[in-house]
């Protein structure tokens, strides 16, 4: 479930749902973010959000993991999104536990890492490992690598709760030009630093399985219904003409 707070709807937010950022602050939303950025909600009690202007405490992959709070310079809440059951039922308050004590898990396991090397180089946000975690991917207690983007972030949280948002099967390979994946439907794009072609996942992904309301979403499904999973990377520039 979607709701689409830049255009004047409400709701009531509660801890583990998942805000975006995609328009540029101060521009009436007619200029999209260059990356549009996703984060956890943080709060133990439910509060409206009536307004991009709200303040909000989040957990997000920045060039780090980090708690923070908007709007701040580059993001405030203009969409609010809540995962529903099949059927209809909020996730359950012990499923919203999990999704943000993973969240804070990895927060604090960053901040061990930064102390460790002097450096994010070990817990920064990367492209082509979206969501990875090592030696264990279930446990980032332990890892002595971390890596997300702000949708990987996402997605591995709520996975590790039990509520997949995406279908996106880990792939780690570099692939070549005109070939298919066998192992993810993620669309792939060439990394501009490494200049590998990786699987990316975008926070617009997300976002238009929560549009849809119907779990994980499929990138194969879209496409056998005729659609281009290419098409929902950007929230904004699909819905800045509505």
């Amino acid at each position: 479930m979607l709701a689409q707070i830049y255009r004047g709807q409400d709701c009531a937010c509660s801890h583990g749902d998942v805000l975006f950022a995609v328009f540029q602050r101060n521009t009436a939303f007619r200029e999209p973010l260059l990356y549009e950025h996703a984060a956890l909600f943080v709060s133990r009690k439910p509060i409206p959000i009536v307004s991009n202007t709200d303040t909000v405490n989040v957990l997000e992959m920045y060039k780090f993991a980090r708690r923070w709070k908007w709007p701040c310079n580059h993001y405030e809440v203009q969409l609010a999104c809540e995962k529903r059951n099949q059927g209809g039922a909020p996730l359950s308050d012990e499923t919203r536990t999990k999704i943000v004590t993973m969240a804070e898990r990895i927060v604090r396991r960053t901040r061990v890492l930064y102390d460790c090397h002097a450096s994010y180089m070990n817990c920064d946000w990367e492209m082509k490992r979206y969501k990875y975690v090592r030696p264990n991917p279930n446990d980032p207690d332990i890892a002595d690598e971390l890596h997300f983007t702000c949708a990987g972030l996402v997605e591995y949280c709520y996975e590790q709760a039990g509520e997949d948002i995406i279908n996106d099967p880990p792939c780690l390979r570099n692939h070549e030009e005109n070939t298919e994946c066998t192992l993810s439907e993620v669309p792939l794009q060439r990394d501009r630093t490494t200049k590998e072609l990786v699987h990316r996942l975008y926070p617009g992904y997300l976002a238009e399985a929560f549009a849809e309301d119907s779990y994980p979403l499929d990138f194969l499904e879209l496409r056998r219904r005729g659609e281009k999973p290419e098409d929902f990377r950007k929230y904004s520039s699909a819905h800045l003409d509505e």
